[in-house]
């Protein structure tokens, strides 16, 4: 009997920072392609204002106003795939930001309201969390596998992934790593290269960005699908939004809607 699963993923969209028209694209064609697995790995709220870098007054700062937005988020993407299949969120080192203020306030250790599930309210959008710890001793390290696929956020600390300065660079050195096919983000680029073993062939996904651009950062908006086949991973696609549009070879999607070729 053959089994097929329709996977996508998408991640980097930084709660405040999240590029609508890029994000709307996405969940237009979210909705025509109809998956049965949405994974966002890492890095869905920014947590700007926990940040330890300079921060700028005059952007929002209050981390309710960005949960709230990242719930209005949570709920267009639970409407694109449908109310029963599954999405898995998986947890990055911008969440993990609410977790290092925690720790430097230890009175604050252990309540359920600042648990980000709870903060998020996953369990009314039927959403499985996958945390990370950001402890050296962590018993965590934000890995899920789908198929013969790792899917992780890419930070080297928290995941143990390896970096590279060129697209497709850092998924390369990971999958190498992990002696696996590995999806990862946090580069904010697009990149997919293939490597064959006696065991047979891994792949290796940079999944892109949906939030805005920074400055000349070489960075690339997008997502990637692909199918799991009796568990193992067939047909993996990138698709690269600019200026908000999303072309494929039968139709091309936007904010507004999708176009027919």
């Amino acid at each position: 009997m053959i089994n097929v699963t329709r996977n996508i993923i998408i991640n980097d969209l930084h709660g405040i920072f999240v590029d609508k028209k890029a994000l709307k694209t996405a969940l237009n064609f979210i909705m025509d392609y109809r998956p049965d697995i949405l994974v966002i790995h890492e890095d869905l709220v920014d947590f700007y204002g926990l940040s330890r870098f300079d921060k700028n007054p005059e952007r929002k700062l209050k981390i309710q106003d960005e949960l709230d937005e990242t719930i209005e988020i949570l709920n267009d993407l639970r409407n694109a795939v449908g109310r029963s299949n599954p999405i898995i969120y998986i947890e990055g080192n911008h969440e993990v930001r609410l977790q290092r203020f925690i720790w430097t306030n230890p009175s604050l250790v252990g309540l359920k309201a600042l648990q980000l599930p709870n903060m998020l309210e996953l369990e009314k959008f039927n959403i499985q969390f996958i945390g990370v710890e950001n402890d050296y001793w962590k018993a965590t390290s934000g890995h899920y596998s789908l198929g013969n696929m790792l899917i992780m956020h890419g930070d080297c600390r928290l995941n143990g992934a390896s970096s590279g300065k060129y697209s497709g660079y850092s998924v390369r050195n990971t999958m190498f790593n992990m002696c696996s096919s590995v999806a990862m983000g946090h580069t904010h680029k697009l990149g997919m290269v293939f490597h064959r073993h006696p065991k047979g062939i891994n792949v290796g996904l940079e999944t892109g960005c949906l939030c805005q651009y920074s400055g000349v950062a070489d960075w690339q908006q997008g997502f990637v699908s692909f199918e799991s086949l009796n568990g193992e991973i067939v047909n993996p696609k990138i698709y690269n939004i600019h200026d908000g549009h999303l072309y494929t070879d039968k139709a091309i999607y936007t904010d507004y809607g999708k176009s027919d070729i």
